[in-house]
């Protein structure tokens, strides 16, 4: 087996696997976690801002004191937060005040009352938002060399391709670790109909996009019916009108249709998770499958082991949370694989074998009595985190007795951490290093590590040096691709 290695001060050392179970039951709400596992952000009770640091077991508050005027969106490998302070898009880093992102020069009134950040890229190098509070316009802050950000307004298509229609609104929803893919929901019919818009970055700087959308079948003898345009209309009318477009379109399609919903984007920005829709020849509205989009592979895998469920997110490996519809304010999840989608496992069952039986979270939860007078586990809705599934945290929403109880695993498992064992060193100076670390020859792939194996910087390629200056004082690892050769280095930041 391949094994995650330390290389500290020349000596090799295997980092152990850890299973650890940590529940919190002060009615903490976490919309986003880290790609890393480590950080979690969201609300108390819904009302105020909340942090919390799964390493070191720590959570506070995030100001404001309400949730007003205030919005989580999203957080990094460094637990910083990207979101919305007083209806203005902000990055908030723990211990430190809101920094404010700008505005274009050529912002509307509505856009200056209401703007947010909703993804952030690892090391905060790149923050993804929209303006106006209908998101109009998707734009992109760019950290600069003298610790500014500059922002820009990204192209975006007119109409989609299979109903032509105008966005209601289009919303990022994350940006991958280095940056160089943005997901993007656009949303058509009062939200019914939504389709993921990846953004991908090219070598020249320029932005293009595509939306990821599934093979459309129509039965024979029907035509898609023409998105109605509803604007200025009374809403009776309106209301009629698209609700008879629904009708039309429920009659003509069968098999897979585009009603995509995006949800989250792994890390890596390979995957897409959602949910897909399916009208079977006896589903007079149709169903719902979790689903994933291989955005590499230009491929969609189905989970339809679970029905009327949609995939919550996905990890660099593939893994995807699949939570089914509230039920009496329960929700149950599962976990599947797109290497072998017909396998899906309950949350519950997944961890115990994530774990070796370490954890049983049959243990911990709540639960409810079926009619049959069994037990039925209230798993929540799952997240996962991108490296290896090292983290995971689910709640259990029991509105009935105002309790929410959250749980954070920890499975730090030797095959979820891969390095090859007999790796060419590195060559790199100076070493100690206040942040900035050179290196002989031009490097691609550069992943850096901190000691217990958790990714802290990204980098696709680097001609002359590394900028680690962002990171805190410690022991790092810097894994590679060097002219075909897979190469660590352990370097020491001292500040």
């Amino acid at each position: 087996m391949k094994k995650f290695l330390s290389i500290l001060f020349c000596c090799v050392a295997v980092v152990a696997s850890a299973q650890t179970i940590d529940s919190k039951t002060n009615g903490e709400y976490y919309f986003t976690v880290s790609p890393n596992g480590r950080y979690y952000a969201g609300a108390i009770d819904a009302s105020y801002a909340h942090f919390y640091d799964a390493e070191e077991k720590k959570s506070f508050d995030i100001e404001p004191e309400d949730m007003r005027g205030y919005k989580v969106a999203a957080i990094n490998n460094q637990g910083q937060v990207a979101g919305a302070y007083e209806l203005q898009a902000a990055i908030w880093e723990q211990g430190e005040e809101w920094l404010i992102l700008p505005l274009p020069e050529d912002a509307t009134e509505d856009e200056k009352l209401w703007y947010e950040a909703t993804g952030i890229s690892d090391g905060g190098k790149f923050v993804v938002g929209y303006l106006g509070e209908w998101a109009t316009r998707i734009v992109l802050w760019t950290l600069q060399d003298d610790g500014i950000y500059t922002v820009e307004v990204l192209p975006k298509p007119a109409k989609d391709p299979i109903y032509n229609a105008m966005p209601q609104l289009v919303q990022p929803r994350n940006i991958s670790d280095d940056g160089s893919r943005i997901l993007v929901r656009w949303v058509i019919d009062d939200g019914h109909v939504e389709f993921p818009l990846v953004y991908s970055l090219q070598e020249d700087g320029a932005w293009i996009y595509n939306f990821i959308d599934p093979d459309l079948v129509v039965k024979d003898g029907y035509e898609l019916p023409e998105y109605p345009n509803v604007e200025g209309l009374d809403f009776d009318v309106a209301d009629s009108l698209l609700q008879d477009y629904v009708n039309k379109l429920n009659a003509a399609e069968a098999g897979y249709y585009p009603r995509l919903n995006g949800a989250s984007m792994s890390s890596n920005g390979k995957y897409i998770a959602s949910k897909i829709g399916y009208q079977g020849p006896e589903d007079l509205y149709g169903v719902f499958y979790g689903a994933v989009y291989d955005i590499d592979n230009d491929t969609t895998i189905i989970f339809d082991g679970v029905r009327d469920a949609s995939c919550t997110s996905v990890d660099n490996k593939g893994n995807a949370s699949l939570c089914t519809p509230s039920t009496e304010y329960f929700r149950w999840s599962f976990i599947a694989n797109v290497a072998d989608p017909k396998t899906v496992k309950t949350l519950t069952e997944w961890t115990k074998e994530r774990t070796d039986g370490k954890i049983d979270l049959a243990e911990h939860m709540m639960y409810v009595i079926n009619e049959k007078g069994e037990k039925d586990l209230a798993e929540g809705t799952t997240f996962l985190a991108s490296e290896g599934t090292a983290y995971m945290t689910y709640q259990t929403d029991l509105m009935g007795t105002g309790l929410t109880e959250t749980f954070f695993v920890r499975s730090l498992l030797e095959s979820d951490n891969e390095m090859i064992l007999d790796n060419v060193q590195l060559v790199t100076y100076p070493n100690p290093t206040t942040g900035v670390v050179f290196v002989s020859e031009s490097l691609s792939d550069v992943v850096v590590y901190d000691v217990v194996g958790h990714k802290v910087y990204a980098q696709s390629v680097v001609e002359n040096y590394i900028d680690l200056s962002h990171l805190v004082a410690g022991n790092y690892y810097i894994v590679a691709n060097q002219a075909g050769n897979q190469v660590v280095a352990n370097i020491i930041i001292s500040k």
